[in-house]
């Protein structure tokens, strides 16, 4: 007799392509499982909760300091003439090598 909603961590492992043992570390770790002796399953909760703690976490990018959402176009032309000079500027340095002292 199989109940609803109850899943065998060998079957589990098999559907999602992972070790039954990295199953059964993370299920005991995270406590979603029930045990009884040496058996352990779980239900579709547990599933749920440890798929939920598998999924990683959204990386948000750091904004670039003193660049607002709201700049203007203007702010925006500004800052790119800036960056350009600083570039040219660097380019100038590699480009005219100051000479070696003897």
């Amino acid at each position: 007799m199989t109940l609803p909603g109850v899943i065998a961590v060998e079957d589990l492992a098999m559907h999602l392509g992972i070790s039954e043992r990295r199953l059964r570390h993370d299920a005991r770790a995270t406590g979603n499982c029930h045990v009884v002796g040496k058996k352990m399953f779980l239900t579709e909760p547990d599933v749920d909760r440890l798929l939920e703690h598998w999924r990683p976490e959204a990386h948000v990018r750091p904004r670039s300091p003193g660049v607002s959402p709201s700049g203007d176009y203007q702010t925006l032309l500004a800052m790119r003439r800036l960056t350009a000079a600083k570039k040219a500027g660097r380019r100038a340095k590699l480009s005219n090598p100051t000479e070696p002292s003897s």
